[in-house]
């Protein structure tokens, strides 16, 4: 968020052909998708972060060992994993954007958007490798398929519904959902097979 307030900011003040940078639709666009890749890792982290919080306050005093809140953890691990790829692909990208957005200075130490970039590298790398969470999320879906602990079954035998232009808003969105809950399900059936 602050990359795309500073960039934002920076956007506002630079000047070409006699116009604020900010004025012209593909830094508006750049600054558009800073702000929704923002709002998505920030949401996701939240929902992470909410899921533990409720599981551990939800649990019984009585039984508040380490032990079961290690567990408890243990049992998130997943959505860690996938808020942290989240985050750190997501930053990476807003560096990338700002960088852009800066043109030539971005290059340049005296701009903060080469070290936003320079920066933005090593969070794929720290904590675990965006690929070693990918890895962990993968065997993590498929151990708790197996065990029948997620509805990752094959598909019904039904044709998802066709989705018709006067449907509008969460229609849409939720025959697509289910379209590509459907073709998930497929493919997980596939590898299991």
């Amino acid at each position: 968020k602050k990359i795309l307030a500073t960039t934002t900011s920076y956007a506002t003040d630079r000047q070409q052909f006699g116009l604020p940078i900010a004025e012209f639709g593909l830094i508006q666009r750049k600054l558009a998708d800073m702000a929704a890749r923002a709002y998505g890792a920030e949401s996701v982290a939240y929902r992470t972060a909410g899921l533990v919080y409720t599981a551990i306050r939800g649990m019984d005093p009585s039984k508040n060992a380490l032990d079961v809140k290690l567990r408890t953890f243990a049992e998130y691990s997943v959505e860690c994993a996938m808020a942290k790829v989240i985050g750190s692909e997501t930053y990476h990208g807003v560096a990338d954007e700002a960088l852009q957005v800066y043109g030539g200075y971005g290059f340049s130490e005296e701009y903060p958007a080469a070290r936003w970039y320079r920066d933005s590298r090593i969070t794929r790398i720290y904590e675990g490798t965006s690929e070693i969470c990918r890895l962990g999320i993968a065997k993590t879906i498929l151990k708790r398929s197996s065990r029948g602990e997620l509805d990752l079954g094959p598909p019904p035998l039904e044709t998802p519904r066709s989705v018709t232009p006067e449907d509008q808003g969460l229609t849409v969105l939720r025959a697509q959902v289910d379209a590509l809950k459907s073709l998930f399900r497929f493919v997980l059936g596939e590898i299991r097979a």
